[in-house]
Order: structure tokens, then C-alpha cells, then sequence
């Protein structure tokens, strides 16, 4: 897994429950910043860090994790 660097001061992001679905929110400084709009596919992964934590890792280039 690739080193993750981690911006501080940005909020935490809200899981969110409708119906049969959830949803995690991305703060507006993220979606602003990565130039993000309604309707872009993300790619999201789930993985644990040396701590054994689970993380999840989303791209948000549109692109799969192992593309290169």
C-alpha cells in the first residue's frame, strides 16, 4: 500500500443512513480542492494500517487503485 499523507484540519467525514444505503459525506475544501462533481465515480477500498485500524482509501481521480 502506497504511504498516505494526511492533510490536517479538514473535518471529519459523516456516514450517512437512507434506506437500505449508506453514505459518507466528503467536506466541500476535499470536493473543491480535487475538483470533484455530483456524479463522479470514486474508487473506494477498504484496508487496515500498521495499527490494524480500518481505513478506507478512496481515489478520486476516477481511476482504479492498481491503474497505472
Amino acid at each position: 500500500m502506497p504511504e498516505l499523507y494526511l492533510q490536517e484540519n479538514l473535518q471529519c467525514h459523516v456516514l450517512l443512513f437512507k434506506r437500505a444505503t449508506a453514505y459518507i459525506s466528503i467536506n466541500k475544501l476535499v470536493v473543491d480542492g480535487c475538483d470533484l462533481e455530483k456524479g463522479k465515480e470514486l474508487h473506494s477500498y477498504l484496508a487496515e494500517d500498521e495499527n490494524e485500524r480500518k481505513i478506507i482509501v478512496t481515489y478520486v481521480d476516477g481511476k482504479k487503485g492498481n491503474s497505472s
